[in-house]
């Protein structure tokens, strides 16, 4: 049986509940403007990416979990 709608179809309903999910409990005081369908779009292939700068200070963070996760303690 063939479906009737195509993948990318479904990515937009996806994206459309997420988009809900994440204005939910978006905090207005922090993100005034509410998020778009668009923010929550899985990107694939040659679709553009945003272009984010992750400080350092973050990347060091993000590492020394990681490393707590795998160490013995």
């Amino acid at each position: 049986m063939l479906e009737p709608f195509d993948e990318e179809r479904q990515d937009i309903r996806f994206a459309s509940l997420e988009s809900l999910l994440m204005n939910i409990n978006r905090d207005t005081k922090k993100r005034a403007t509410p998020f778009k369908i668009t923010d929550a779009l899985l990107l694939f292939g040659d679709a553009p990416r945003p272009k984010t700068v992750q400080p350092w200070q973050e990347q060091k963070a993000i590492g020394k979990m990681i490393a707590m996760m795998f160490s013995e303690g």
